[in-house]
């Protein structure tokens, strides 16, 4: 009996023992593909290619459109552009040209500058302008996100903080992958499942494709965020979303010592809204990509340059109260009459946040805040004929203090409380002379 239950023993340790380890085993795996699914999207830094997006919407507020664009990465420098057309279509599926638009974003690694209202129409020119941001790496960063800018092409999700889908089953604690495979187009692929506070994400990545991923869909309920804000409080009458992207057709080119990329050359993306009313509207983009191009040179592509007609109307986000066009390249401050208006607005609110700056501790040095950016033109106002005026020294913050006579210098440096202290003394004093005498 003794050897019996030794045996039963020792084959429950064997079994426990051997679960554990596949379990551990399985964990590794899981960990290896997830990386490699993240290496597969190595091209993306550094790329040049031919994006069209057709969309499609059940909602009728919006109109099926067509965007099409060369996009261009170049992740050793932080540079990235976007140079197309939007073409927007009516009822009848014919092209609106008065609300189509061209399509210029460039972000340089200096500067971020975006064309709006370039109408296709003939006459419209007049209403473009230009939106200029030297502080630009959020504004990258959700470009790269969007899918009207082929964002999940590169592995990205919109409303999850700038996180990749990779990054979202990362951080997921209960990950997990499933015990059976399943094919997707034909192609045997891992199932990866998690949930994080951005929402549940399964992904189907094939290993027989460079381990990139042939699908994924990420599902939010109004109790997950987006870009850190809860549903329910960002949007109370939403009830969930679904967002849904496939890889229908694949281009492999060749990579380092022999290895290959695979990168998507038609592909859908799908977002699915639930309304609280029982109401749903569906938005549908179907991704043609051609011309592709790892690691090109990028000078010979002519790729990067910021160039638009002369006089161009110029929003700088950074500085909204100036008005700028754009002269010789670059932009310029308009200066007219209103100008040392704008520019006494633009230098308060600069000293306004200047003060709100926090006390720094003692021992410290605190680096003076420019009243320009780099590469902004400081202009110089414009004189009537025959006038003179007295230019606003810059140092003052655009406030002109009074002249000061000496005398007057000299008291304002003597604190309020000596002043009251000489005061209270000399009434002390008369006041004793005065009760002696009557004493006499």
């Amino acid at each position: 009996m003794f050897t019996k239950s030794t045996f039963l023993f020792c084959n429950s340790v064997i079994f426990m023992t051997s679960a554990c380890v596949s379990s551990q085993a399985n964990m590794v795996a899981s960990a290896d593909a997830l990386q490699r699914y993240r290496a597969s999207l190595s091209y993306v830094p550094s790329i040049s290619m031919h994006i069209v997006a057709n969309i499609h919407s059940t909602d009728s507020a919006y109109s099926n459109e067509t965007l099409d664009f060369v996009f261009r990465r170049d992740g050793d420098n932080d540079r990235a552009e976007w140079v197309g057309k939007r073409l927007l279509y009516g009822k009848d599926a014919e092209l609106d040209s008065s609300r189509s638009s061209f399509i210029k974003d460039i972000a340089d690694g200096h500067m971020y500058v975006g064309l709006e209202g370039a109408r296709l129409a003939e006459g419209s020119a007049s209403n473009r302008r230009i939106v200029l941001q030297y502080k630009y790496q959020e504004r990258v960063k959700d470009l790269l996100e969007n899918p009207n800018n082929g964002g999940p092409l590169l592995g990205n999700m919109y409303g999850s903080a700038h996180k990749s889908v990779a990054d979202l089953l990362t951080e997921s604690a209960d990950l997990h992958v499933h015990d059976e495979h399943e094919t997707i187009g034909g192609i045997d692929c891992l199932v990866f499942e998690g949930t994080s506070k951005n929402g549940k994400v399964t992904a189907w990545i094939a290993p027989d494709k460079g381990y990139s991923a042939m699908k994924w869909v990420i599902g939010k309920s109004s109790s997950h965020l987006f870009d850190g804000t809860e549903i329910a409080t960002r949007w109370p009458d939403m009830k969930s979303g679904l967002f849904s992207f496939e890889v229908k057709e694949f281009r492999e080119i060749a990579g380092a010592e022999g290895s290959m990329t695979y990168v998507p050359t038609l592909a859908t993306f799908t977002h699915t809204t639930s309304m609280r009313d029982g109401s749903e509207s569906v938005d549908q983009y179907e991704y043609k990509v051609s011309d592709i191009q790892v690691k090109p040179d990028f000078g010979a592509l002519g790729a990067f340059k910021i160039e638009f007609p002369e006089g161009t109307r110029v929003f700088n986000k950074d500085i909204p109260g100036i008005r700028f066009h754009w002269k010789d390249g670059r932009p310029a401050a308009i200066v007219d009459g209103g100008f040392l208006v704008d520019m006494d607005k633009e230098i308060g609110r600069l000293k306004g946040e200047v003060e709100a700056q926090p006390v720094q501790p003692a021992g410290k040095q605190v680096t003076a805040i420019p009243t320009r950016l780099p590469g902004e033109v400081e202009a110089q106002p414009v004189e009537p004929k025959g006038k003179q005026t007295t230019a606003i020294p810059t140092g003052s913050l655009g406030v002109v203090s009074p002249p000061q006579t000496p005398a007057a210098s000299a008291f304002r440096s003597v604190p309020i409380w000596a002043c009251a202290s000489a005061v209270l003394v000399i009434i002390g004093l008369v006041g004793w002379l005065v009760f002696r005498r009557s004493k006499a």
